[in-house]
């Protein structure tokens, strides 16, 4: 592709990424109305429509999670329902799930009904426009159809023990990044005292991140089954686009919570999503044909 080429298509795809994240806060703001409408319990905090800078912030950060986004699955050839659904899945977990986890059962001040549909909304909005947007060239694939012969690159134990793998390795990356960042981060939950936060006990925590980790495995396993790269880029589209929407959106977006808290989190969900992406293309890369030279280096991959 020369310059003139790559300024075009790069021009153009911003623009769709605009284009997307001006629906996707049309969408915010239908979600918070009907929650409102319905009367499910809102939280006391601020929401960033509130803010201008906020508002600002989310349709810049929106811009680029659609760009990377649309063209991470772009890459997939997926048919354009499954990659709906896919996308849909991918962006509501990262954006939404992965950072709230257990917060939402240990703080009182958020209406659970509140998040998850205010989230939905900007969140199914968001999947549609960028499927709908971003569709590949050529002979679409499904997962279906490449989901045997990808499994077949090893053997059910060897599978078994990668999914075990992947499945656990959040629970210690996410308690010790945790633990790292507590002293820094808990002057600020005090000054909320008791009447705002709930003690969760450890076994609730860790099952909650148990099944967080389940579905991180899950929500990427499309990517894995359709990919037709090299290792390389594969940890760039896995690793990137899951730092901006888990790690930099909540710390650009949220603009009410002090640069204290924010900085803290920004640099454990940083540290999260890069440790997972390694961990993650380390266990289910599995390499094109025409990049295994011999059946005895199939350990390297």
């Amino acid at each position: 592709m020369d310059i003139f080429s790559f300024t075009k298509y790069s021009t153009l795809s911003v623009l769709k990424g605009i284009f997307v994240a001006l629906i996707t806060l049309v969408g915010a703001f239908i979600g918070r109305i009907t929650v409102l409408v319905i009367g499910f319990n809102t939280p006391n905090t601020p929401t960033f429509f509130e803010h201008f800078t906020s508002v600002l912030f989310f349709l810049i950060i929106t811009v680029i999670i659609s760009v990377l986004i649309g063209e991470l699955f772009l890459m997939l050839n997926q048919g354009f329902k499954e990659r709906f659904i896919s996308i849909f899945m991918y962006h509501f977990f990262f954006i939404f799930l992965l950072r709230i986890g257990d917060g939402i059962f240990s703080n009182t001040n958020t209406g659970f009904s509140y998040e998850v549909i205010s989230y939905i909304f900007p969140s199914f909005v968001f999947a549609f426009l960028v499927a709908l947007l971003w569709r590949p060239k050529g002979e679409l694939t499904s997962i279906f159809k490449k989901a045997e012969e990808y499994f077949k690159f090893r053997s059910k134990k060897g599978w078994l023990i990668r999914f075990l793998i992947g499945w656990l390795s959040f629970i210690p990356i996410y308690y010790f990044t945790n633990w790292l960042i507590t002293p820094f981060i808990q002057p600020y939950y005090s000054d909320l005292g008791d009447g705002v936060l709930i003690n969760v006990n450890i076994y609730t925590t860790t099952f909650i991140k148990l099944c967080l980790s389940a579905l991180f495995v899950a929500v990427l396993m499309p990517i894995f089954i359709l990919w037709q790269r090299s290792k390389t880029s594969l940890l760039f589209w896995i690793g990137f686009p899951i730092f901006v929407q888990a790690a930099v959106y909540s710390s650009l977006v949220q603009l009410w919570f002090p640069s204290g808290i924010r900085f803290p989190y920004l640099i454990q969900y940083t540290v999260i999503t890069y440790l997972m992406a390694i961990i993650f293309v380390q266990l289910f890369f599995v390499p094109d044909e025409n990049e295994i030279i011999d059946d005895h280096f199939k350990w390297m991959y």
